[in-house]
């Protein structure tokens, strides 16, 4: 150790003799004071003096497994029976959509007696508004239109004219009124058209 001058104080000036430290300023006197400590090595098993921390990460999410499988598989049966649901109620709505057939006969002795059958015909006279072409309407029981057509040409059969129309797409409903032209409706419930198969036949004139 290397000792230096201690009667005065190397910073101040102040009289130190014998002392380690000045009195005044507090230097110290010796270079062993003045140094400081050297570090010292610690031993590696000095370094952890507590018991490691143990730390737990949460799970990651589970890859899909069987249950999600399971998951996936019954959503896929719903999805297929809201299919079939769907498709039944568009099935049922088609099926609620009727097809009227059905014939106007015009009775007229004095003018179809003179024809052939077969001979193509229309009415006349007071019937001149019966023809190919008139409107054939067919109201629900609240008198709302839901559906229509029109006559097809006339045919003598008989002494009578006849003709055909057909009237498609009709809604379903519990009651029907069948009209040509303006010649007033013939009225006919749900079941009275199911037994008849859907066919309407009017009559207009007298038969006698």
């Amino acid at each position: 150790m290397t000792t230096i001058d201690t009667r005065y104080c190397p910073s101040c000036g102040s009289p130190t003799e014998g002392m380690t430290f000045c009195g005044e300023c507090g230097t110290p006197l010796t270079a062993a004071a003045a140094t400081p400590p050297p570090l010292q090595a610690v031993s590696p098993h000095q370094v952890m003096t507590h018991e490691p921390q143990v730390i737990t990460a949460a799970p990651a999410h589970a890859l899909p497994g069987k249950s999600s499988r399971g998951k996936y598989l019954v959503i896929g049966v719903l999805a297929s029976i809201a299919a079939l649901v769907a498709f039944g109620a568009i099935a049922g709505a088609a099926q609620s959509k009727h097809t009227i057939k059905g014939t106007m006969t015009l009775y007229d002795s004095e003018t179809y007696d003179y024809y052939e059958n077969g001979d193509g015909c229309s009415g006349e006279g007071g019937y001149g508004d019966i023809d190919e072409g008139t409107d054939v309407r067919v109201k629900d029981a609240s008198g709302d239109l839901i559906g229509s057509g029109r006559l097809e040409s006339g045919t003598v059969e008989g002494g009578t004219c006849v003709f055909d129309f057909t009237v498609d797409d009709v809604d379903d409903a519990s009651y029907y009124s069948v009209e040509v032209s303006y010649r007033g409706d013939l009225s006919f419930s749900k079941s009275e058209m199911d037994d008849n198969g859907w066919q309407v036949d009017v009559t207009l004139g007298d038969d006698s």
